[in-house]
């Protein structure tokens, strides 16, 4: 079920490009990306999402950046495990994410030192915090987009929630309060 940026309004049957069947590992096939990439570049407002436990955000990150063009990421997350990391570290490395930063849990350290390290190592900024938000914002050089939601940056089998925007004054907002972690807090 994906609530349609219209209030009150629940679309139980979706159009066939927006009705995302995954193998069974719970990840995108391409032409799933395709069709994610199809709805989000007719995106015009927000779109509220429910995962069904089918799909993760790095996946729908790799979406965002086809529509958005090359720009700066900026996330933060409680969790982040190596897979999500290592598609991040790759478009970094091809020129799609021109600048990482990171707000992560203050925890990670001790939860998953190695995915921690890496993503140190490949992050223009990273700060660590007491930090539970899980968003993001891709400022590309075509379009803006931010997504909040309930996910953290892992392989997820389970039901999450959340919202894809491409109002640019949401992504200044959560700009503002992502920018001010990552220059007030230490490592």
């Amino acid at each position: 079920m994906l609530f349609d940026s219209k209030p009150n309004k629940i679309k139980d049957e979706l159009p066939e490009a927006v009705v995302l069947k995954t193998d069974n590992q719970g990840w995108l096939s391409d032409q799933e990306c395709l069709a994610l990439t199809s709805i989000l570049k007719n995106l015009n407002g927000q779109l509220h999402f429910c995962t069904k436990g089918k799909w993760s955000n790095h996946e729908v990150l790799k979406a965002i950046v086809q529509i958005a063009g090359p720009g700066r990421l900026t996330l933060s997350t409680w969790t982040i495990t190596e897979d999500p990391i290592r598609t991040i570290v790759q478009m970094k490395s091809e020129g799609l994410i021109t600048e990482l930063n990171c707000i992560l849990d203050y925890r990670i350290n001790d939860r998953r030192p190695e995915s921690f390290h890496l993503l140190k190592s490949n992050s223009n900024r990273i700060t660590l915090a007491k930090c539970h938000a899980k968003a993001l914002v891709f400022q590309g050089e075509h379009r803006v987009f931010s997504m909040i939601g309930s996910a953290n940056f892992t392989r997820n089998p389970r039901i999450e929630v959340g919202l894809i925007s491409n109002d640019s004054s949401l992504a200044e907002f959560h700009l503002k309060w992502m920018n001010e972690i990552l220059e007030n807090e230490p490592e």
